[in-house]
């Protein structure tokens, strides 16, 4: 009797040792799972910043563009119209000289 209790003993010992094996096996396995959760969320974060940074880098030069096309636009717009004016100016100038020589 005494050999199947010290027997059951043992067995309630291995028990119990096991379960503390499978807690600690446990703790560090959600611990590692843990780590692992920061590190993929940082990852993430930077891969994040990297590719608002270069959006916003092609959205400058995308303005950058328009305005230089702009800017290119109203140029070519300004010299169109200093042309007109001076046709203007010398069709008129030539139209008056036509008419001093009449008179003359």
């Amino acid at each position: 009797m005494a050999q199947t209790e010290a027997d059951e003993a043992r067995a309630l010992a291995v028990t119990a040792e096991e379960k503390v094996a499978t807690a600690r096996d446990t703790e560090v396995a959600e611990r590692k799972k843990a780590v692992e959760l920061v590190l993929a969320r940082e990852a993430a974060e930077k891969n994040a910043i990297q590719i608002t940074v270069e959006a916003e880098t092609k959205k400058k030069a995308a303005i950058d563009e328009a305005d230089a096309i702009k800017t290119l636009a109203e140029a070519h717009a300004n010299e169109q119209k200093v042309k007109a004016e001076g046709e203007a100016t010398a069709k008129k100038v030539v139209a008056e000289a036509d008419k001093s020589a009449q008179l003359a």
